[in-house]
């Protein structure tokens, strides 16, 4: 089943999988349907044109990227902090935090949300 997420190319194979799971072993566990969601924020990503999503230092990198100036001013606005990288084609989001002060970065299901919110907010052409 890994195997068939890694390798899903639209949300139909998403779904088809889901089910496929479900009637295998009954509801799957938290942690499945955190793959599933993985597989989910991948094909998100992939639609967008980008490949490379990592944490670096207190930034998250989202590449390649190649933003319109409406679409930077967009990132300056929801994410301030926000670098654009036109050189090597990447785009920088200050890593996001638990609370403002003394908060903790995001991480897991949390971090994935955050991740398809900005790709869906600065890359998707939706």
């Amino acid at each position: 089943m890994y195997k068939r997420l890694a390798e899903v190319r639209a949300e139909a194979d998403v779904k088809a999988v889901e089910a496929e799971l479900h009637d295998r072993y009954g509801t799957p566990p938290p942690e499945v349907l955190n793959l599933i969601e993985v597989a989910r924020f991948r094909l998100l990503a992939r639609s967008t044109g980008l490949t490379d999503i990592v944490g670096q230092g207190r930034f998250i990198r989202f590449a390649p990227a190649r933003l319109p100036e409406s679409r930077v001013l967009r990132l300056q606005r929801l994410y301030p902090g926000g670098v654009v990288k036109a050189a090597v084609g990447s785009v920088l989001v200050p890593r996001p935090m638990s609370a403002a002060v003394a908060g903790q970065p995001l991480k897991d299901t949390d971090l994935l949300g955050w991740g398809t919110e900005v790709i869906k907010q600065v890359f998707s052409n939706s």
